[in-house]
């Protein structure tokens, strides 16, 4: 699934806000939020997801059509006949639809037409396979029905009060693999592109998992040894013995930078952290990235640390230990749990952590965070989807068309695994 269009999505918004007031009149309704939120914790008796999906959302509509046959390419095209699934049944020759033009702008009548008819409404679509094995298997059933769900408040939260439409549709396996916000702007593709970096993410993400379980296993054994011995901990706490070196970093211009390459005080040999002490008035420290790292660096307030996988995580609870300073110089420890970040308000350490155990693909020396978290503390939150559409905005503008198609590639990277949980 992927995010695609972003350029049109501030017209499509606009667009929604206006048509809201209109349709809000008809309906009395302001959107999905109060259909989701008190029906949140509740469980239908039925088994059947067509039956939980009308029981939920009264309007909706169910398709059982193979959805391996959706061109993705076409799916991401303004002109592509998403309303043709607010139908029972709908024609399956929308499944093999191709353009048969250019594609029209964001604010021609047949666009604001199309997005206008799918307003207030939800559009569902299964394959055969997945029907047949929730015949069989209520959990995935209702597993399917939470990311429904899910998908709906997460969009609903990041604009509340705008009316708004959707289309999802799932692979046999039970994940959404397209997806369309009609009202938001949000317009979703899926190509070989996207599916050769999930693969890639996926394989790093295993790589992370064998690293994690790695350093877990030399922990515990290391712990062995040291109950058997009754020997303590390697004393670090002495600055001179910790020192490694000192030297001068020449940067721009007549300017020097003093630097102290030192043992981190949690060094250990099976945690051989080096720590470097940038001194150029405030002093900095970075931390030497080892083989079970899952991140190591910092930005511009002085905010400098490095990620490990925790001890206790598990694959349904993946959680990632962060160590560093703040952007005070403060020290400080973090357990983040990587299903509990919210993309619309979290930190830059939460993202980092995101970043490293999706293995989200760095490319062409950028980072896959927005180009905005410069400035951002330790505690500092912000919505990163936000941060995304206006890095998108600018390097549209400024005709930087490779990196505006980057950062749609992160986002749409982070969006998946999100829309995934």
């Amino acid at each position: 699934m992927s995010i695609g269009n972003i350029s049109g999505s501030l017209a499509a918004y606009q667009y929604a806000n206006k048509t809201q007031r209109n349709n809000t009149a008809k309906t009395g309704s302001t959107g999905f939020l109060s259909a989701v939120s008190a029906k949140q914790a509740e469980k239908t008796e039925s088994a059947d997801l067509k039956d939980m999906l009308k029981e939920k959302y009264p309007n909706s509509y169910y398709n059982v059509m193979d959805t391996s046959k959706i061109d993705g390419g076409a799916w991401g095209r303004q002109d592509y006949p998403w309303d043709a699934y607010f139908k029972e049944p709908a024609d399956e020759s929308v499944l093999s639809w191709k353009p048969s033009g250019p594609e029209p702008d964001m604010q021609s009548p047949q666009v604001h037409a199309k997005l206008n008819s799918m307003l207030g409404k939800v559009a569902i679509v299964i394959p055969p396979e997945l029907e047949e094995k929730m015949k069989n298997d209520p959990k995935l059933a209702q597993s399917v029905m939470d990311k429904i769900d899910n998908f709906i408040l997460e969009n609903e939260l990041s604009a509340p009060g705008v009316l708004k439409g959707y289309v999802m549709t799932f692979d046999e396996n039970g994940k959404m693999n397209h997806a369309c916000v009609a009202g938001e702007g949000r317009i979703t593709v899926s190509s070989s592109e996207f599916v050769e970096a999930r693969k890639k993410r996926e394989a790093k993400q295993a790589e992370y998992e064998r690293l994690a379980e790695e350093a877990a296993m030399k922990r515990r054994l290391r712990q062995r040894e040291v109950e058997k011995n009754s020997v303590g901990e390697v004393d670090a706490s002495d600055a001179d013995e910790r020192l490694l070196g000192i030297g001068f970093l020449k940067g721009s211009g007549n300017m020097h930078y003093g630097m102290r390459a030192e043992y981190a005080e949690d060094y250990s040999e099976d945690n051989p952290i080096i720590a470097v002490r940038v001194q150029k008035g405030k002093g900095h420290i970075v931390y030497m990235k080892t083989d079970d790292m899952l991140y190591s660096g910092g930005n511009g307030t002085g905010l400098s640390f490095y990620l490990k996988y925790a001890e206790d995580s598990t694959e349904d609870d993946p959680a990632v230990v962060a160590k560093g300073v703040d952007e005070n110089g403060n020290k400080f420890e973090q357990t983040i749990h990587i299903n509990k970040i919210n993309l619309m308000c979290a930190t830059y350490v939460e993202m980092r952590a995101l970043e490293a155990y999706t293995g989200v693909e760095k490319k062409n020396g950028f980072s896959s965070l927005p180009l905005s978290d410069g400035n951002m503390g330790l505690n500092d939150r912000r919505n990163f989807m936000d941060m995304f559409e206006k890095t998108i905005r600018d390097l549209t503008t400024l005709n930087s068309q490779k990196a505006a198609s980057y950062y749609r590639y992160s986002m749409q990277a982070y969006w998946d695994f999100m829309s995934s949980k």
